[in-house]
Parts: structure tokens; sequence; C-alpha cells
């Protein structure tokens, strides 16, 4: 079902620390995760100009998470729950500013309107909001990035341009190109996940293997995992994403992949952010 890429950024021995990690994450779930995870209330906060939901406590480890090409709807607003479920603090900045869709062509527009440029300079702005959020023990906060499509593509330019550094980056099938950021200059550790069936260029194949050959060059730790019956926003499990499957060119999801995603994503963030000790 899946075909594992660990590319020459990471060594064997990390190789098989975060797969070993990954099953630990898998045991440890608790049996009501999902019943945690849709208990958990959004609360509405913002940084600068920018709007925030936030999902659990701020004394964990935080997590920003970047909207698909949508914006902020049921799917990612779940994605933050599982991830504060699992004691992160999940962020999400609204970066259409109140604006979403279910339509692709409004997405579309929604996505070649937003200024790409500035958004890298909100969320390098809001890292170190979060960083340095009141109420969490300590000075030295971590927080990693995530994102999904749009999101992904985000997260990584944000990583390679913003001057506040995270402490690790995951994204979900989507990779900039070369005109939005310089891959090579990544210096947190990456993770990342796609569907070999994704058609889409940002996504496909031939994206995963550019990004290999980036995260290669810029001598971060890194592992890519390529799903071989996994489409497009393999992640997302709502019914009207069911809907838009067809529509996408992407197959029915597997729950069995979805949660072996989940698993390495909270084994690679545990990791980053020492939870895991």
């Amino acid at each position: 079902m899946l075909s594992r890429i660990a590319t020459s950024g990471i060594t064997a021995t990390a190789a098989r620390t975060f797969t070993t990690s990954a099953a630990v994450a898998a045991a440890n779930m608790p049996k009501d995760f999902n019943q945690i995870a849709k208990s958990l209330e959004e609360h509405k906060d913002s940084a600068g100009n920018l709007p925030l939901l936030r999902f659990g406590d701020v004394s964990d480890p935080a997590v920003i998470v970047l909207q698909e090409w949508w914006g902020i709807n049921g799917d990612v607003k779940d994605h933050a729950r599982q991830i504060a479920a699992r004691g992160y603090e999940a962020v999400i900045p609204d970066l259409y500013r109140g604006k979403s869709t279910l339509e692709v062509a409004e997405a579309e527009h929604l996505m070649n309107d937003l200024d790409f440029a500035k958004a890298i300079t909100d969320l390098d702005a809001l890292i170190k909001h979060v960083r340095e959020t009141k109420g969490c023990a300590g000075v030295n906060r971590p927080v990693v990035l995530t994102g999904f499509c749009m999101g992904s593509i985000l997260a990584l330019a944000t990583a390679a341009k913003a001057e506040n550094r995270v402490d690790g980056v995951v994204g979900f099938y989507g990779v900039p190109s070369a005109d939005v950021a310089d891959l090579t200059q990544i210096k947190a550790p990456v993770q990342a996940h796609f569907g070999v069936k994704d058609p889409f260029d940002i996504s496909d194949p031939k994206a995963s293997a550019r990004l290999a050959v980036m995260l290669a060059a810029s001598g971060v730790e890194h592992e890519i995992f390529n799903y071989e019956e996994q489409g497009h926003g393999f992640l997302n499990s709502s019914e009207w994403y069911a809907g838009m499957r067809p529509i996408l060119g992407a197959p029915p999801t597997d729950p069995t992949d979805i949660e072996l995603a989940w698993s390495r994503f909270f084994a690679f963030v545990d990791k980053v952010t020492n939870k895991e000790k």
C-alpha cells in the first residue's frame, strides 16, 4: 500500500528512529482519541491583523496549521483538532481573512489572489508571535509548521524564507515552485506526504521527487512518504470532500493510510519538539 522514500538527507539511523517512533505513536494513541478531538472548541484570536483559530492549550508546543486552497473549512479544523488532541496547541491563521468556498473555480480564484510574499511575511511574524505566547512554560516554545495543498506550499516556502525559524515542517501534497522559494535554503527537519495517484503538478510523483532532490541539497534531515493508492487531499474525511474526489481525480481514501500518515506525523512532531522524551 505504501512506498517509502528515505531520501539521502536522512541517515539510516534517523530513518529507523522515525519508523520506530511512528509505531510507538500509533500504539500510544488514546482509545477515545477521536471523541477527544471532536470535543475540542476553537478560540478566535489574532496576530496583528491576521485572524487566528486556536485549539488546545497554550502551555503545549505549537503547530501552525495552514489551510488548503478552499480556505478554512471543516477538514482543516478537523486536522487541527486531531493535533490538539495529542497535546499540542494547533493554530490556524486565516490567510483569506474570512473567505472560503466549496467550489473549485472559486478556490483557484482565491489562491491566485493571495499575495504569497505577504502571506510568508505574515507567517514569519506569526511564528514569533506563537513562540512567545504567554502561558507557555519556558522561553523557547517549540513551533512546527504543517500545511495541506496550498498550505504545504506555504509551510515549505516559509521555512525556507522566514527569519524566525521553526523546529520542523510537515507538508501534505504540495511543493512550491522555484519562483516562490528556494527549498535548498530550508534549515529545519522536513517530513512530506504524497499520493502517487495525485494528478496535480504541485503534488504529483514528479513534485515529490523534486522535493527530495532539493531537501538532499539542503542537508536537513527529511523523509518523504508516497502512498501508492492515494490521491490529492487523502487526509480529508468530510462527506463534502468525499463528493469532491471524483471531480479532483482522486480515488476513495483508505482509513489505514490515513491512520498511518497521522502516526508518522506525530512521531516526527514529537521528535522535533522533544515531546517524545
